[in-house]
């Protein structure tokens, strides 16, 4: 159950806190003792002193510790949910049980003031406060109504943790405590009307006299103890229709026996069924589980099954007969006389929640929110159980089915002989809004490549492919989102590579994400929109900036936006160009954008430090993007460099110009640089400079001369920056072309150590730049 903790007091206890727990397990054993002795004392008018009248102190005090115990503990709410505010939690205490507390409390008190205050103990006046103060005790009984909620968690850590036989017993033993109790309460009263009430014939029964062979006595003259068994005695007889020599005496005994014989009808049949029922329903398990394992012996060894094994699968059987399993919808008879209406609105209800945590059903919900997801639910699904050892899927075998974990922990294990791997490969599926397991066997025709196992108990939503895709069929924007989404699916399964071959859990490159930035414009805007107003109502781009530049960059098919575990994410694709060089690492880096002419304009305003590229435009393919953002800002290589090959990477970060975290999936072209070319060097403006030595064949440049590129490695050294005394820099190049920029080659570590700390480094280098009157640093977006 979820909790409503908004600002949790430290001092406030979880329905479910242990020491909460251990309170009202107290609770039960003060209540029972106290509701066994009240009797007893108000009966035999015994006095409050020595160990009696310590254990009422010690209870008197208790029941006023549970007044603050109990508005210190938080409660549920019938729809499950946990209340910690201490205002709703005393609210609810001031208008429920404080009034019974209270007057139990002043009860309590109320007694053993007036053994203090009395003066002699033996006196009347003390005689009298004692008795009132004893008879306002029975209002505990009242205290009872405390249990509900006790019974309930205990209700569930029995469900829990014991078996059904257990239970059984627990039951029958319970019915007999409750039968003695009762004639307790009972014998109790029947000795104070006898001692104590009026009597219209002069006599009661505790004057009645008793032989023992020669010998009579009275029951008014012997011991308590006796008189306590003799009482006893006769509640059960009368509770039991029995015989006892105990005879009524006068009008209101009379009456009492009366009623007694009555509710001992009554109560003798009840007693008998709910035993015989109890007994029955035991022997009836009991019977099933010596049959089921009998059979079992029965037929290992009719198959001479060795004795080792047959061992080991007697165990195994008999841990799962003491199992309990959940109930499935077909164990429940009830639900056949549903119709079938309403049977379907069930089982949506049960599988809706689950079902819509993949992104692909919840935008099938928004597209067509009154049929198509519960047509699916109602269809398609199934919810399942394993227990520890269970095996959801085997290696090998067909699946039709994809599978989501709601609750437990799964182990899945890839193995060289039914899957492309070179060593064993375990992982853990633990539940949570993503576990979703073999969503290529909705798009494809899927072989297990893996086996998935039961950590612990688990429960599991199943969901049979091709009536799901019936379903989806229904619905005609629903199928064209399906047919699209499903062969890019089928795409990036065709397309996977020997780096990431696809498994039961995942396929690369099929992040929904990423997948709906690939689909044609007017499908892309249609699902990016729909979580853009979804995130609207929710009031979440309150977190966020420029909201309106996104909504633009959605409409125009720029990026794409989608709710990632109730999370923005914004999707953007990009091609970057990787150039190298063939006789180190080093990489040829974009370190920031160079804007239009300005005069007058001296300094950079943002460091980039990333792979020359660009975003893709709606419905270009790699290869025109290529080629246009080549030549956008390359150009002056196009004769210089030689294609290797294209990869693909995805990097998430937060996007600096709208504040929200995005993923970018790059397409990244290989290059390597096979000739030198010629760019302007761009010198720094202050500090004594000097060429570092063997660093360049270079003679000393002036801002806009030229030098060949790539060949050499040139270095700058600053001295006396506020950077460092002696900072090797690399020279510096502006590379002209439809987008002008300023590059460097920069090894590995140079490319983390510029991006550290918000690129601060970069930036004072690019500030100490000397750019010279004809261009300027545009802002990075």
């Amino acid at each position: 159950a979820k909790a409503v903790m908004w600002m949790r007091p430290s001092f406030m206890l979880h329905p479910q806190n242990w020491f909460k727990v251990l309170w009202d397990l107290s609770s039960v054993v003060i209540l029972v003792t106290d509701l066994t002795l009240i009797p007893v004392i108000l009966a035999w008018d015994i006095d409050l002193e020595g160990v009696l009248l310590g254990f009422s102190i010690f209870t008197s005090t208790f029941w006023a510790a549970d007044v603050v115990v109990s508005v210190r503990s938080g409660f549920y709410y019938e729809g499950g949910d946990v209340e910690m505010r201490p205002c709703f939690v005393l609210r609810r205490y001031l208008a429920g049980p404080f009034i019974i507390d209270a007057a139990i409390l002043l009860a309590d008190w109320l007694s053993l003031v007036s053994i203090f205050t009395a003066g002699t103990v033996g006196t009347s006046e003390g005689f009298t406060l004692i008795r009132i103060g004893k008879a306002t005790r029975i209002l505990r009984i009242f205290a009872l109504l405390r249990m509900v909620r006790l019974a309930r968690v205990t209700d569930d850590l029995l469900d829990r943790y014991v078996s059904h036989e257990l239970r059984l017993g627990m039951r029958i033993i319970m019915i007999l405590l409750a039968f003695m109790w009762i004639n307790h309460m009972i014998s109790c009263l029947w000795f104070a009307l006898g001692k104590y009430s009026p009597s219209d014939t002069g006599t009661r029964w505790t004057n009645g006299e008793v032989s023992v062979g020669n010998t009579s006595y009275f029951y008014d003259g012997e011991s308590p103890l006796y008189q306590y068994a003799t009482s006893l005695h006769w509640s059960i007889a009368q509770m039991t229709l029995g015989a006892m020599e105990v005879a009524a005496s006068n009008t209101a005994e009379r009456f009492f026996n009366i009623t007694m014989i009555f509710m001992g009808l009554l109560f003798s049949s009840t007693l008998v069924s709910s035993l015989s029922a109890t007994m029955i329903d035991l022997r009836m398990q009991i019977k099933v589980h010596n049959q089921t394992l009998r059979s079992l012996r029965q037929f290992l060894r009719q198959h001479d099954v060795q004795a080792e094994f047959s061992h080991r699968v007697t165990k195994a059987v008999v841990f799962r007969l003491k199992q309990k399993d959940p109930l499935h919808e077909k164990d429940v008879p009830a639900i056949g006389l549903l119709s079938v209406s309403m049977r379907s609105e069930l089982r949506y209800h049960l599988c809706k929640d689950h079902l819509v945590t993949h992104p692909f059903f919840h935008i099938c919900s928004a597209l067509n929110p009154e049929h198509t997801v519960q047509d699916v639910c109602s269809n398609a699904t199934e919810i399942s159980f394993l227990q520890r050892g269970d095996d959801l899927f085997l290696a090998g075998n067909e699946c039709n089915n994809m599978y989501f974990l709601i609750s437990g922990k799964l182990d899945y294990a890839q193995l060289p002989d039914t899957s492309p791997v070179e060593e064993a490969q375990y992982t853990q599926v633990i539940a949570c809004a993503h576990a979703w397991l073999c969503e290529a066997a909705m798009w494809t025709k899927w072989i297990h490549v893996g086996t998935a196992t039961a950590d612990v108990p688990c429960q599991t939503l199943i969901l049979k492919a091709d009536v799901a895709i019936r379903q989806l069929r229904k619905h005609r924007v629903v199928e064209e989102f399906t047919q699209s989404y499903a062969a890019l699916y089928l795409d990036r399964v065709r397309t996977a590579t020997s780096d990431k071959w696809p498994n039961d859990m995942d396929v690369a490159g099929t992040v929904f994400g990423e997948l709906i930035a690939s689909m044609d414009h007017d499908m892309q805007v249609g699902v990016s929109l729909e979580a853009f107003l979804k995130l609207s109502q929710r009031g979440m781009f309150r977190l966020f900036h420029d909201m309106e530049h996104l909504r633009k960059e959605i409409v125009s098919g720029e990026c794409a936006l989608w709710i990632n575990n109730n999370e923005a994410e914004r999707v953007v694709k990009t091609l970057v160009f990787s150039i190298s060089r063939d006789y180190d690492d080093n990489l040829l880096m974009e370190l920031a954008k160079v804007g239009p002419e300005q005069n007058n304009v001296r300094g950079v305003s943002s460091a980039t430090v990333q792979l020359p590229g660009g975003k893709l435009k709606t419905m270009e393919n790699i290869e025109e993007a290529a080629q246009r953002l080549f030549e956008e800002k390359l150009q002056p290589l196009s004769e210089c460099v030689r294609l290797v090959g294209f990869d693909n990477e995805v990097v998430i970060e937060e996007s600096p110009s709208v504040k929200i975290r995005t993923r970018y999936v790059k397409i990244v072209c290989h290059m390597e640089l096979t000739e030198s070319f010629d760019a302007p060097v761009v010198k720094p403006r202050h500090g004594n400079l000097r060429l570092s030595s063997a660093m360049s064949r270079s003679s000393s440049f002036r801002n806009g001369t030229t030098s060949p590129v790539g060949l050499s490695p040139p270095l700058w050294t600053t001295q006396g920056s506020n950077l460092s005394n002696a900072v090797l820099r690399p020279e510096v190049y502006r590379i002209a072309a439809e987008k002008s920029g300023l590059y460097a080659w920069l090894s590995p570590d140079e490319v983390v150590r510029f991006k550290r700390y918000d690129k601060k480094e970069a930036q004072e280098w690019l500030n100490s730049l000397d750019l010279g009157m004809s261009s300027c640093i545009s802002e990075h977006v």
